[in-house]
């Protein structure tokens, strides 16, 4: 059989064991807040996609609820909630007009494109 070694002086294997067990619970800490953290960053990007969809979608009935909402065409900008919501209007198919609202919030935006008639029905609407 083989030979077992055994330590000259068995005083020294409770700080290695001490050290050892230290070593291990820093790694685990490390790796639960790597993952809180990106899960939070993921969390965060979320939100702002959901915040800019709806901004997008207050646009479009911002649009929608307007009296002037066939005199101008052209681009407009606005505040909202912290975001911002830009309507941008365009001449569309049939004398109806195109629209675009777009929802930004930091670094997501959403769109939404509506195509409206002359007498103020949607037709089409779509999310980007």
């Amino acid at each position: 059989m083989g030979a077992v070694i055994r330590p000259r002086d068995p005083r020294g294997i409770g700080l290695a064991t001490v050290f050892l067990t230290i070593a291990v619970v820093v790694v685990v800490m490390l790796a639960i807040t790597t993952t809180n953290q990106s899960t939070l960053r993921t969390t965060a990007y979320v939100a702002h996609e959901v915040q800019a969809f709806y901004l997008s979608e207050a646009g479009v009935r911002v649009f929608l609820s307007s009296g002037e909402q066939w005199k101008e065409l052209g681009e407009k900008t606005f505040q909202l909630n912290g975001g911002q919501v830009t309507l941008e209007v365009k001449k569309g198919s049939s004398n109806g007009l195109a629209v675009k609202s777009t929802g930004k919030i930091g670094k997501n935006a959403r769109s939404i494109v509506l195509s409206v008639t002359k007498d103020g029905f949607v037709q089409s609407r779509r999310e980007q």
